[in-house]
């Protein structure tokens, strides 16, 4: 082999690495949270309110993720009711949207503490039929081997 060769092969081979190295640093994006949507009430009574919605994020990466915790603080009306917490680590396909249900109870007596006592809290409720959801924290995903945090925050009028 010629020495002309040898320095031809060895640009190719280093022109490929580089290649190869740039395309790669590339793979992990943002996993990003889209929406909180069908927002239903399950359960409506003197002791619990049940609430389900589901929680939409897209992973825009070639590679699956995993969700390894939950952080979500939950207020209603403005009152802390709830934590949405995920226990099980739950395994996410590469390259699309993804949709998690969430549940979330508390007591109603929580949402209507207002001023001027429960009952105008009470009265207040009948009247506006309504809840005002408050979702914010974070969902902390496993993309290749790094916790990476994923901003969570929506908020929603619940009619009943």
């Amino acid at each position: 082999m010629s020495y002309i060769n040898i320095t031809t092969n060895l640009i190719l081979l280093l022109f490929l690495a580089c290649l190869l190295l740039t395309t790669q640093c590339n793979v992990q994006k943002d996993v990003e949270f889209i929406k909180i949507e069908d927002v239903e009430v399950e359960r409506l009574n003197v002791n619990m309110i049940k609430l389900k919605a589901i929680s939409v994020y897209n992973n825009p990466n070639p590679v699956s993720i995993t969700i390894d915790s939950w952080d979500i603080n939950v207020t209603a009306n403005g009152v802390d009711v709830a934590k949405v917490d995920l226990d099980i680590p739950t395994e996410i396909q590469a390259n699309g949207y993804f949709l998690i249900p969430i549940t979330i109870q508390f007591p109603p007596k929580s949402v209507i503490k207002v001023k001027g006592g429960i009952i105008a809290g009470v009265l207040s409720a009948i009247k506006n039929k309504s809840i005002k959801l408050l979702y914010d924290g974070h969902i902390y995903v496993d993309l290749l081997g790094k916790k990476v945090p994923v901003q969570v925050y929506s908020e929603k009028d619940i009619n009943f």
